[in-house]
């Protein structure tokens, strides 16, 4: 009785343990099923609330008294910054980006989306969990890409990882890359959603490079021309003061978008069920002008793969919906 009281309350613990790690970080947004429904582009009120977030926490460490002896320490500044920008449970910024009224989104419930014929062998989070729980990803249009507003917390939170290991510690770009590949083969994508997203690895890559532009103190990895610094430090006056503006149109592209960046999928069975729905998707859809087989749109896979060069192998499927080889 000991023996299986024990392997209950494991099961359950493993269980709940997946549960959240599904809630924090492992959301999956349908770009298929209401891809052509209409919705506005955000990216005009995300700039500004972006911009507005980044002088609030300038103006809070320059007027508490407590930071006064040192107000131009990066490691704190990085520290104030991340309670705004990182996952949509703790960044306050990301978790206004995923619920706010005022932004237009396209949330198709899991139980009608290309993942709902998942089965828990398949994909213990989306054949399972989900149907307890469904905090699957929203679809947006943002400076004219559709994209889903999980990226936002890969953006800052992941981006913030390749950056502290790629800028901060000095490590080799692969080993920041590593990051996001092992999370999206592992226990955060494949093993557990089914689903291995390219696209969440370019928008890791792509808040890398907004983390190091922020103070804009290393050369940037695609383009020296860096959009940054979006904040500076006036050493005279022992005080942050706001940089340029920032836009995620600079780091906005096709990537970001999984109906252009396909994902893969961790088996056979599930690349099968996902093709299906798409095709019913197509089926049931008279407008001749709207594709849904991924890549939606192929042409402009060469400019993604012009842009990121030398990563493309590990930011950009060129596969199609498959199984990893």
């Amino acid at each position: 009785m000991h023996y299986y009281r024990v392997m209950k309350n494991t099961i359950v613990i493993i269980f709940l343990t997946l549960l959240m790690v599904y809630r924090v970080d492992a959301a999956e947004v349908d770009s298929f099923s209401a891809r052509y429904n209409p919705m506005k582009d955000s990216l005009r009120q995300i700039d500004n609330e972006f911009n507005k977030t980044i002088s609030i926490v300038i103006n809070d460490i320059n007027s508490n008294s407590k930071y006064q002896k040192n107000v131009c320490d990066q490691k704190f500044l990085y520290k104030k910054l991340r309670k705004y920008f990182s996952n949509k449970y703790f960044g306050k910024f990301t978790k206004w980006v995923t619920v706010s009224k005022d932004l237009d989104r396209n949330k198709v419930p899991l139980q009608k989306s290309i993942y709902k014929n998942f089965t828990a062998k398949e994909a213990i989070i989306l054949g399972l969990t989900s149907k307890l729980s469904d905090p699957g990803a929203a679809l947006m249009t943002v400076g004219g890409f559709k994209i889903g507003d999980d990226k936002f917390e890969h953006f800052f939170g992941s981006g913030f990882k390749y950056f502290k290991a790629y800028y901060l510690s000095g490590k080799p770009v692969d080993a920041a890359l590593n990051i996001g590949k092992k999370a999206e083969f592992g226990i955060l994508g494949a093993k557990t959603t089914g689903v291995i997203a390219y696209a969440d690895m370019v928008a890791n890559f792509n808040g890398m490079r907004f983390w190091n532009h922020v103070l804009n103190k290393y050369t940037d990895v695609l383009d020296n021309n860096s959009p940054g610094p979006y904040i500076t430090c006036d050493q005279e006056n022992n005080k942050w003061v706001k940089g340029k503006r920032a836009t995620f149109k600079t780091y906005l592209d096709y990537g970001f978008d999984e109906g252009i960046n396909c994902s893969q999928f961790r088996v056979q069975s599930i690349v099968d069920k996902v093709k299906s729905h798409i095709f019913d998707l197509e089926t049931k859809d008279r407008n001749v002008t709207h594709n849904y087989v991924c890549p939606i749109r192929p042409e402009v896979i060469p400019d993604l793969l012009n842009k990121y060069g030398k990563f493309s192998n590990t930011l950009i499927n060129l596969k199609g919906h498959s199984v990893p080889n």
